[in-house]
């Protein structure tokens, strides 16, 4: 049976779907320290930043 065939007729006979898969496995290491020192306090609550490049 040829492809158009198949798909004419539904049968595909595809298994269940493959799982998706994370690379980073979650909850394993401590964070790593900040040595930039960074700060993300807002100024103010509910404050949106907008960047135009023009």
């Amino acid at each position: 049976m040829d492809l158009a065939a198949q798909s004419a007729s539904g049968s595909t006979k595809r298994g269940p779907p493959k799982r998706l898969r994370s690379l980073t496995r979650q909850g394993k290491r401590p964070a790593a320290p900040d040595f930039v020192r960074r700060t993300f306090t807002a100024v103010a609550a509910d404050v949106l930043w907008v960047v135009v490049y023009a």
